[in-house]
């Protein structure tokens, strides 16, 4: 009201004390003009009847005029966005989704002859759009058919400020359920629109929300669990079907049925959760598909079928790792070994065994005798050549790859030497490395990323001359710095103690220590292990490392048996015991012995996430969530970053279409990087397969990935709507939540000082038919007053 009072300007006002001395005059005339016999109340409510219509007539007399601000007509913009999405026409179609009819009220609301539309239309000028993974300008809100499988909010209202970049909208009217499929432009659409008002409008659905059943969130863990690598984990979701019974299915893309469990939903609403472990029958990047549905199957009785299953990426890195192992004498270590990775594709062993120890290079020799090692003596269909010189070791070559391959003994070249992704040393001293091999190895663990780990023997671990050394420093274990003698017992002597193998803490917690699903079956396998009589005593374990495995001595005692810490871009461990094959031979069926199940699983977990020449990785846009980022890291002998390779990609999307092969481009920002992207216009599980050469063509190595594209899963989630972020999307730009059935008022609700383009509207007040008339009412009210008391 008193707004409407500060509005108003006369034209006259100069006039205004002559106006007031004349309606005080009349006032105090009609006062007198009625007589004594007439009551007090009666004198004031006549005397008040003629005072206000002449006060009226004063007032018309200044010529009173209204002056407003209001919007310029059709200067100012009002988008109106409709979500065009799945989970719309699931939340307001009557019976079936895809057959229904539409809920009135939302077919009201859309409608091309709505009012709300109509009267908006009258002073702005209207922009419709509908909006799923993009926004689409429209003629009519009446083309919205709910097909798309994004709510891309956030995207919509960036893409509304880039469309409008000087004159933004004065008003945005979002017709939507709140449930955003890409939260992750939350940030850049809020300083979009903080100039700009929201009025996201809330349509109800027709009665209480339909009960639905989906898969809420599926994850995947791989681990270094020889039975059961791979965890998927399924989260349903529920909706009206408590205590309900479902079978949940684990199927290969080509609806091979994997595995299948029943469950019966929780009767509070809360979700559940299904886990399936398994053993990929292949290798590398592989999909599955996950499925729900209701035991008792009743057509229509769900909202929506799209949402029961989920496409799953198990993206198991292929190999073959390969494995250098190095010893300074044959042992049975290696026999086992071997016989353990053998069984494994993806390790492939390559070993160096020393056979002969180099002799003193200055030394009394008598003429005519050979230069090379007395270990050849006899042996006439050896070349000189392949004859190691009498001061050099003799090494035995098993698992190489090539004929020249470490034929000069470990290597001495870092090419040669980060072709392999982990290195084992057993039973060899420090002294066996040159000043240049220590140094090289060290660049091996904490420049390239590989692993090393060291097995305890006699020559293992000993010393000052290994404590100081580079060794020393990259291992997890101050080693013993004395040089006891080593106890060697003959037949039917026994050793001097023997000792236990023990999880600890950390251990229990890493899949590749544990062979059994469970931990009583665990305990009971470790209770059967044979006790170990050799091993390796240490002074300490260094900061940062952490002990996995430790031994129980006769005296209660523990000691260290593995400890691994991480150094550099790699990791390093140390395992004490020097008879871990004792560990076999308990068993005189080798083939299914656990011990060989261990070893595979103990080296694939010290050689998570080593770096290859090759490596593939893609991301999804973070504006365009169809888009999909491939980035391919090269890398050479060194393992520098490459920049003049030639990368290619190949893209296998789902279903059987054809694939796509894209050139990679060289990263501007990041050396060694090729980068590409692709659209994606279908769900399911696609595959990428990167492939690099030199500039000279030749081969530097291939890469795998897969990953699953899926926006319906995310879309119909969970079909209802988000009235909190729909309150958050108002409160952030200044708007308010409008119900449909007062769209009509939103003409009142757009802040005009926000408005860029506005104008003063002047409505003259003094010949308004309302106000005369109120002024001959009351004079007529005064005159029927004065004839009823017999003054007229």
């Amino acid at each position: 009201m008193i707004e409407w009072f500060e509005s108003i300007v006369f034209a006259k006002s100069a006039w205004a004390p002559l106006a007031i001395l004349m309606w005080a005059a009349f006032s105090v005339a009609t006062w007198f003009s009625y007589r004594q016999t007439v009551g007090q109340n009666s004198r004031w409510i006549g005397t008040s009847l003629r005072s206000v219509g002449l006060g009226i007539l004063c007032f018309c007399l200044l010529e009173p005029t209204r002056s407003l601000t209001v919007p310029k007509s059709q200067a100012n913009t009002i988008a109106v966005l409709v979500d065009n999405s799945r989970s719309m026409r699931a939340l307001y179609t009557q019976d079936s989704p895809t057959e229904g009819q539409l809920v009135p009220d939302f077919a009201g609301t859309i409608a091309d002859e709505a009012s709300w539309l109509s009267e908006l239309g009258s002073e702005y000028r209207l922009k419709k759009y509908l909006f799923g993974g993009q926004i689409q300008s429209v003629e009519q809100l009446s083309q919205w058919d709910g097909t798309e499988y994004q709510s891309n909010i956030e995207g919509a209202l960036v893409s509304l400020k880039e469309r409008y970049p000087n004159e933004p909208p004065a008003g945005i009217v979002v017709i939507t359920d709140g449930r955003s499929t890409n939260r992750a432009e939350k940030s850049q659409a809020e300083e979009s629109y903080q100039s700009t008002p929201i009025f996201p409008v809330l349509v109800p659905t027709q009665g209480d929300q339909k009960r639905d059943l989906w898969i809420q969130s599926v994850s995947v863990q791989t681990s270094d669990f020889e039975t059961a690598p791979v965890t998927i984990v399924a989260t349903i979701g529920h909706r009206g079907f408590r205590s309900e019974r479902v079978d949940v299915q684990l199927e290969g893309l080509d609806q091979e049925a994997i595995q299948k469990q029943t469950l019966d939903l929780d009767s509070s609403g809360k979700a559940s959760v299904v886990r399936f472990q398994f053993r990929p029958k292949e290798i590398g990047p592989q999909g599955y598909k996950v499925v729900c549905r209701l035991a008792r199957e009743i057509p229509g009785l769900e909202m929506t079928l799209d949402n029961n299953h989920r496409y799953v990426a198990v993206d198991r890195t292929m190999g073959p790792y390969r494995i250098l192992y190095l010893s300074g004498r044959p042992n049975w270590e290696y026999k086992f070994l071997q016989r353990a990775l053998s069984q494994d594709a993806e390790l492939a062993l390559t070993a160096l065994v020393r056979i002969a120890k180099k002799q003193p290079k200055f030394s009394f020799r008598s003429k005519g005798t050979e230069d090379t090692n007395p270990l050849f003596s006899g042996f006439e269909d050896i070349s000189q050549e392949e004859k190691e010189k009498y001061d050099e070791p003799v090494f035995a070559r098993l698992g190489v790859l090539g004929k020249d391959e470490l034929t000069k003994g470990f290597p001495k070249d870092a090419a040669e030497l980060y072709a392999y992704s982990m290195i084992i040393l057993d039973d060899l001293e420090t002294e066996f490395f040159t000043v240049d091999q220590m140094q090289l190895l060290r660049q091996f663990v904490s420049l390239r990323g590989g692993s090393l780990l060291m097995l305890g023997g006699q020559e293992s671990m000993r010393g000052r001359g290994f404590r100081d050394s580079v060794l020393g420093q990259l291992l997890p274990v101050y080693g013993d710095p004395t040089e006891p003698e080593t106890f060697i017992p003959e037949v039917g002597q026994s050793s001097e103690g023997f000792i236990r193998f023990e999880l600890t803490r950390e251990g229990w917690l890493l899949p590749y220590l544990r062979l059994q699903d469970n931990q009583a079956d665990e305990s009971k396998r470790i209770e059967q292990m044979p006790s170990f009589e050799v091993w390796n005593r240490t002074v300490g374990v260094k900061a940062g490392a952490t002990v996995l495995v430790e031994g129980q001595l006769q005296d209660g005692s523990k000691a260290p048996l593995l400890v691994v810490q991480e150094f550099g871009k790699g990791q390093t461990g140390a395992v004490m015991l020097g008879d871990l094959w004792r560990w076999a031979l308990t068993h005189r069926q080798e083939s299914i012995s656990p011990f060989y199940q261990s070893w595979r699983q103990i080296v694939r977990g010290l050689m998570v996430d080593i770096p290859k020449r090759v490596e593939l990785a893609s991301r999804e846009d973070l504006v365009q969530s169809a888009k999909r980022w491939i980035e391919v890291t090269v890398r050479d002998e060194k393992f520098s970053a490459l920049d003049n390779a030639s990368v290619e990609v190949r893209i296998v999307p789902p279903e059987g279409d054809a694939a796509i092969e894209v050139k990679g481009v060289t990263s501007l920002g990041s050396p060694g990087v090729y980068a590409t992207s692709f659209l994606m216009r279908r769900s399911g599980v696609y595959r990428l397969e990167a492939e690099a050469r030199s500039s000279d063509g030749i081969l530097i190595g291939q890469a795998q990935s897969a990953f699953v594209y899926e926006p319906e899963a995310i879309e119909l989630a969970d079909c209802s709507i988000d009235e909190e972020h729909l309150q958050d999307l108002a409160q952030s730009s200044g708007g308010a939540v409008i119900p449909w059935d007062g769209l009509d008022s939103i003409l009142a609700k757009i802040p005009l000082e926000r408005l860029k383009f506005t104008e003063r509207r002047t409505t003259p007040l003094w010949h308004t038919p309302g106000l005369l008339g109120l002024a001959v009412f009351c004079f007529a009210a005064e005159w029927f007053w004065r004839r009823r008391h017999g003054l007229a």
